[in-house]
């Protein structure tokens, strides 16, 4: 991410009282600052110089907000490795991910040359990064390299660590101690207490940040660490704000689980946004508004949860931040489905219909609260119902049929879904006025049960929804909202 998008982030952020931005600086696809020390470590193309980083930090800081840096040891980090091989369990060339996934490339942590280059290495960037914290990774250590090797093997049986989990908790033990040297707190993903044994286990004074599961707080909390929580606030995976909205570090019905010294060691919460599937361009609409829900989540008691009050409250402050919905009744589908398709790399450009999109639709949102006889539905249906002829003169010409690979989606069959959710939405309109199942009196339709005319325009609706890859028709959920509640007319 460029230098201006992490400014105009750091300016959204003070609007929502979001105090701390975590960097995620190296992983196997980049390793994205300056070093002076060791040169070959960063990206020849895109990386922060160490200018940037001191511009950024205070950048941030005239705006009350952390950097806290990430470097992410000894998994993930297969970038380091291009240019300082010997640092790997198998120490041959390597070459930057463009894959997305857990790799096996890993450290070797039985080496005290690792050490040595990782000394020399946090003694340069802790001194770039003046916050107290800095954060270790530690996750998704796969392993299989370590248990293959048999000088390994032989390393964990000398020192007793038992397996994979040992061999990292020893690591752990050592970084720990020369991060503290530099004045600094050690943070890691759950991962890093995977390991428990009172010779292994990290000291005290470590921040363990939850990902996977509530379970890891509540656990790293009873073991005396302090935590941060993640899971529920992954922005990249498209949920909801009121999905982000109900989840709390610390639930009310929670409290009793743990005293007032424990409950001090919940440090809060942190949204994160990953960016395989997110670009320079896109970013801003994967952040907000969505984000300042999770804001709000951060700084107010788990009993104020209204979700219609805080829509009210997030489009207003989408607007001004000064966002505008490339379309309004589409959502993009987040990361499972993207993923499951098998075609991204770290060199496939997000530039689809689907990246432009905000992850929530304004209008179907005011449409899912409306009253049902609202004359509103009416208006939009009808506009709806005729929007692929608006747009037929623009699907038909031959230079945009050439190019419709560009827009990744298939964007006119989106219209003429759309046009359809209108005309269902019509009918469903006129059920309830006038008990007429279809328009035209001679349509064998008219004489189905209403059971089964639900039923068949729920299918329809459903495929409608989704037919397009990696695009969800937002349109379908206030249409099917008024279907199901036809027995309210009845």
């Amino acid at each position: 991410m460029p230098v201006n998008v992490v400014e105009r982030t750091l300016n959204a952020m003070e609007l929502g009282k979001l105090n701390v931005l975590h960097l995620h600086l190296s992983d196997d696809q980049g390793f994205r600052v300056e070093s002076i020390e060791h040169n070959l470590l960063h990206d020849r193309k895109d990386f922060f110089t160490q200018k940037d980083i001191r511009h950024l930090v205070e950048f941030a800081k005239q705006r009350r907000i952390r950097i806290v840096p990430e470097f992410d040891i000894p998994g993930h980090t297969t970038s380091w490795f291009v240019g300082y091989p010997e640092l790997a369990t198998e120490p041959r060339p390597h070459q930057v991910e463009i894959r997305w996934g857990v790799l096996k490339p890993t450290m070797d942590p039985t080496k005290d040359s690792t050490y040595e280059f990782l000394d020399s290495f946090f003694r340069e960037m802790t001194a770039l990064f003046p916050d107290e914290y800095f954060h270790i990774g530690g996750d998704e250590v796969e392993g299989s390299q370590w248990m293959q090797s048999l000088a390994i093997n032989t390393f964990i049986n000398k020192h007793r660590l038992g397996d994979k989990n040992g061999l990292q908790a020893y690591f752990n033990k050592r970084i720990q101690k020369m991060l503290r040297k530099y004045n600094k707190k050690l943070i890691g993903w759950e991962e890093i207490l995977d390991e428990f044994r009172e010779n292994l286990a990290i000291d005290k004074d470590a921040i363990i940040q939850s990902w996977k599961s509530r379970k890891s707080l509540a656990n790293a909390i009873e073991k005396g660490y302090k935590g941060l929580l993640s899971t529920g606030y992954y922005l990249d995976h498209l949920q909801p704000a009121t999905y982000h909205y109900r989840i709390d570090p610390i639930l009310n019905d929670e409290l009793w689980l743990f005293n007032e010294e424990q409950l001090s060691h919940v440090l809060g919460g942190e949204a994160c946004m990953w960016n395989e599937y997110a670009s320079q361009d896109t970013v801003d609409s994967r952040l907000w508004p969505r984000i300042l829900a999770i804001a709000e989540r951060f700084w107010s008691p788990s009993s104020i949860n209204n979700p219609d009050f805080l829509y009210e409250r997030l489009f207003r402050m989408s607007h001004l931040l000064d966002k505008m919905n490339t379309a309004d009744v589409c959502e993009p589908y987040g990361f499972e489905q993207r993923s499951q398709s098998n075609k991204y790399t770290a060199l496939v450009p997000l530039t689809t219909f689907t990246d432009a999109l905000q992850p929530e639709s304004e209008l179907v949102w005011k449409l899912e609260n409306l009253p049902f006889n609202d004359k509103m539905f009416r208006d939009i249906f009808q506009r709806w119902s005729l929007n692929d002829i608006r747009l037929r003169e623009l699907f038909d010409d031959v230079e945009i049929a050439n190019s419709k690979r560009l827009w990744g989606q298939d964007i006119g069959q989106l219209s003429k879904n759309l046009a359809t959710i209108g005309k269902i939405g019509l009918q469903v309109l006129n059920y309830g006025a006038k008990r007429i199942l279809h328009p035209n009196a001679n349509d064998s339709m008219n004489s189905w049960p209403i059971s089964q005319w639900m039923g068949y325009h729920n299918q329809m609706l459903y495929q409608l929804e989704n037919q397009v890859n990696e695009v969800r028709l937002a349109a379908v959920r206030p249409v099917r909202r008024l279907l199901n509640s036809i027995k309210i007319f009845t």
